[in-house]
């Protein structure tokens, strides 16, 4: 039986939680399209004792996907007495355990592991835990890539990923955030095999007997979650900056892709080290790619993780970059890794913080108008998500942690810092970010750590600043409109906050720059924002030609301007803003004025404007819908910058016609950069013309790279909902198809099954067909098969939806069989599937995740009597 604590812990523990409890019920809530109202806050794990080292010696069975050896805790009791240890673990095997040396009593409940040390421990005093285990075909945590028939050119490898709370499926540990360590592994393989984990390589010894041990060890405490382990065959592409090994590891037959991946790492290391004013904090930095990773990438400490896909080649270059993933992850290096949010409420402080400092990459290597263009993009992600549900930065109300790992921690926690930036000025700015990773170094921290560190370096009260926008929840609304009073030479703006105020969302109190420019003067005015309405007077020698608000984009905002189709015009000529020209392009499409069409022309053939820019234009002139805007378009189908062109193909959706769809064969067909062709096959699939289908077709021929052209043509049909065309999508979700291809026909399959008729035979057979895969060993197909079935919307499916829940151990998964049952119970999953996929198709395939939360609480509300409602959320990085 599980001993007691003792009572006074037991009564201390209450009150702090009665203490933390009131003071997060002072807090705003989000919204209950984020979260249900009986979902209560999730506070900070009470530990018992401080983990000081974990130490790894590990072998490894690949014909059982078995990990075996012992994992050695050294940990100092928190508390004197402490009659019991617990670990996290999931269905691992126990052998037998130490404790300082002597075998003792342990045993499992649940994901709980509690060793008995046979004496009460002494506080403060260190003890060694030694933990003999084996974990068998992990569910989580631990992943092994092994070619089989179906894919026999699969390459061999281990990997690992550990965040959320994940190691503890392959190896028992204190498995939550609020807690560090220094670690070693100590790993045997067979000699073929690389090993890649955390920190410094202490040995690699040759046993003589076909393996090989490797030893790290990483001297920086660091949570459990940043552990990792990569095994595999790999080649190394090495480089250096300041002394620091610089290593990323890539299969033999990429190694002619590794610098064009991989080579602005150092120069990344560079600017990161001098604007932090912290040199990069470990003997040297490890990057490598692996087959079918779950993300983008994961920052584990001194060693990230990425997914294979970014490795690409010179066509695919000019869209695909992989500068954005690389100089993300090793951002995280400082903030994630030697700074680290203690909890899942303020993961903003990786996220966010990660997310802006590839700005800073930005405007560094490239230039100012790439790193905002990155902010605009940003702030679009972010918006996205405010639609579909509003939250605090920082709350602890969420039903699952992956649940935080959203477009607000990410895009908006990204904004807060550039909005901080602009106010505090570059020269305060740096001296904070320097004083909060400093003052945290190897070490948690929570958001009033780096509000402390901010208001002590500026002298500057934080807390309206660190209220509006990191404990509420929204942005303002502004609606903008000008008046030019010409008998005074005055100009007259009439500012509106025009969001909903609440608990959630205030009234801003914010400052914004006003810029006037007229011909051979320009003037910039600064306006306090504090108010419903607000009107101001700004004294002109003439009439302006350009009336900007905050063109620099120093606020998070939504924006309505109410200006002439000239004036917008000639911002999108003259305005040093990047963003502020792109807002003008957006502007004159909206307006629908034909009139409109030369300015955007223009600045769409500007071979001198940002690339970006010019994509906007081409959005615009596609929005217009009118027959000079597709003349443009169509002479810029021969612009040769494919990122460019991407956005010409994708705005020619527009135009229904023979031309435009001869136009958008020949690119789907023909052109060499695969994200545009793919692009021209997706755009294909809106038109209503005569051969459109044949052209989908056809791009199912098509070779690319990722597959591309074919996936997108699979996508396609699910806009033109054709039931002849399943069997041919069908043959395309069997084994050994490229997996990113099976998810897509997968996803289009359910589509095409729920615009069926409920009692066309074929339902039945598509039904069939997906509750096949649901036993598919590889994750990703499991959960599209279990997308598709909710799309589907077949009541038959429920029995299988519901051995899912039972049976299948991943947590993602099993979620993912939650909403679906939900889904088709409601009749939601396939009134989604038969949407208005004309407002993004590739959203839609990606299974927006913001966008199903939504649709997952208001199920709930619906359905409260639901008792599928047990599973955790799917979604992680």
């Amino acid at each position: 039986m599980r001993k007691q604590k003792p009572a006074f812990l037991v009564a201390t523990s209450f009150l702090l939680l009665l203490v933390l409890h009131s003071a997060t019920q002072a807090a705003p809530r989000p919204s209950e399209s984020f979260v249900a109202v009986d979902t209560a806050p999730d506070f900070d794990r009470v530990r018992d004792y401080d983990l000081l080292h974990t130490v790894l010696d590990l072998s490894f069975d690949w014909d059982q996907r078995a990990v075996e050896g012992t994992v050695t805790h050294r940990l100092a009791p928190l508390r004197a007495g402490l009659l019991e240890l617990h670990f996290d673990q999931h269905r691992l095997e126990f052998k037998r355990i130490l404790v300082d040396g002597q075998e003792v009593e342990w045993r499992t409940d649940g994901d709980t592991l509690t060793v008995y040390p046979g004496s009460p421990l002494t506080q403060g005093r260190e003890v060694e835990v030694a933990i003999d285990y084996r974990a068998v075909k992990p569910a989580e945590g631990l992943y092994w890539v092994i070619p089989d028939r179906d894919y026999p050119d699969r390459p061999y490898q281990i990997w690992t990923q550990g965040e959320m709370e994940e190691n503890h499926f392959w190896f028992p540990c204190y498995d939550n955030p609020n807690e560090r360590m220094t670690s070693e592994q100590i790993i045997t393989v067979e000699s073929k095999y690389t090993v890649i984990g955390n920190g410094e390589i202490v040995e690699k010894r040759d046993n003589g007997d076909g393996t090989t041990t490797w030893h790290y060890r990483m001297d920086t405490p660091h949570v459990p979650y940043l552990t990792s382990l990569v095994i595999g065959v790999y080649e190394v592409y090495e480089s250096e900056w300041d002394g620091i090994p610089i290593l990323s590891y890539v299969r033999p037959d990429a190694v002619d892709l590794a610098q064009r991946s991989f080579g602005e790492t150092a120069e990344m290391m560079r600017i990161y080290s001098e604007s932090i004013g912290i040199r990069y904090p470990y003997p040297a930095y490890r990057q490598v790619e692996v087959e079918n990773f779950l993300w983008g990438g994961m920052e584990n400490i001194g060693a990230t993780t990425l997914t294979w896909r970014t490795l690409h080649d010179e066509d695919a270059h000019e869209v695909q970059r992989s500068e954005g993933l690389v100089s993300h992850e090793i951002a995280h290096q400082w903030w994630g890794d030697l700074v680290t949010t203690k909890n899942w409420a303020n993961i903003w402080l990786n996220e966010g913080f990660a997310t802006y400092f590839e700005v800073v990459y930005w405007n560094q290597a490239v230039g100012p108008d790439r790193g905002a263009w990155n902010l605009y993009a940003d702030l679009r992600s972010y918006l996205r998500s405010d639609s579909g549900y509003r939250r605090p930065m920082v709350t602890r109300y969420y039903e699952d942690s992956n649940d935080m790992f959203d477009g607000v921690a990410y895009a908006k926690g990204g904004q807060i810092l550039h909005m901080l930036r602009q106010q505090l000025g570059d020269d305060l700015f740096w001296k904070a970010i320097n004083l909060y990773g400093e003052r945290h170094r190897a070490d948690v921290a929570e958001t009033a750590g780096f509000r402390e560190a901010v208001a002590d370096v500026s002298g500057m009260p934080m807390d309206l600043f660190f209220d509006q926008w990191v404990h509420r929840g929204g942005h303002p609304e502004f609606s903008v409109s000008w008046e030019f009073i010409s008998d005074s030479n005055l100009v007259h703006l009439t500012l509106k906050q025009t969001q909903t105020t609440d608990d959630l969302t205030p009234l801003f109190d914010v400052e914004a720059d006003v810029d006037l420019t007229g011909d051979g003067w320009s003037k910039n005015f600064s306006v306090t924002c504090d108010a419903t309405e607000q009107h101001f007077y700004f004294e002109v020698p003439e009439r302006p030609l350009m009336k900007e608000f905050d063109r620099d984009e120093k606020l998070i905002k939504e924006l309505k301007e109410s200006k002439p189709s000239k004036e917008f015009e000639y911002q999108l000529r003259n305005s040093p803003s990047v963003i502020s020209r792109c807002r003008a392009a957006s502007a004159l499409g909206q307006e629908g004025n034909e009139t409109s069409v030369p300015a955007l022309g223009d600045a769409l053939f500007d071979a001198d404007e940002f690339w970006g820019a010019r994509g906007e234009a081409a959005m615009a002139l596609g929005a217009l819908d009118v027959p000079e805007a597709r003349a443009v378009l169509l002479e810029a189908l021969d612009i040769s910058i494919g990122r460019i062109r991407i956005k010409v193909v994708e705005a020619l959706r527009h135009y229904d016609d023979e031309e435009v769809l001869k136009r958008l064969r020949e690119v789907t067909l023909k052109d060499r950069v695969p994200q545009v062709a793919a692009m021209a096959a997706t755009s294909t699939a809106f038109t209503k013309t005569e051969g459109a289908e044949k052209i989908l077709i056809n791009a199912l021929k098509r070779d690319s790279w990722r597959d591309e052209v074919r996936r997108a043509a699979l996508r396609g049909f699910r806009q033109q909902k054709e039931e002849e065309r399943i069997p041919l999508v069908t043959d395309y979700i069997r084994p050994g198809v490229y997996i990113e291809t099976r998810q897509d026909a997968i996803g289009t399959l359910g589509i095409l099954g729920a615009a069926l008729d409920d009692d066309n035979p074929e339902r039945r057979k598509i039904r069939l067909h997906l509750e096949d895969l649901l036993e598919d060993p590889l994750t990703q197909i499991r959960r599209s098969a279990v997308r598709a079935l909710g799309s589907l919307g077949e009541h038959e499916a429920i029995p299988a939806l519901r051995k899912v829940i039972r049976s299948d151990e991943h947590r993602w998964i099993k979620s993912a069989a939650t909403e679906a049952i939900e889904g088709i119970h409601t009749g939601e999953g396939r009134k989604r599937a038969l949407g208005d996929f004309e407002q993004d198709i590739d959203r839609l395939q990606r299974s927006n995740e913001e966008i199903k939360r939504n649709l997952k609480q208001l199920q709930k509300r619906l359905n409260p009597e639901k008792e599928e409602a047990s599973s955790t959320n799917e979604e992680g990085r």
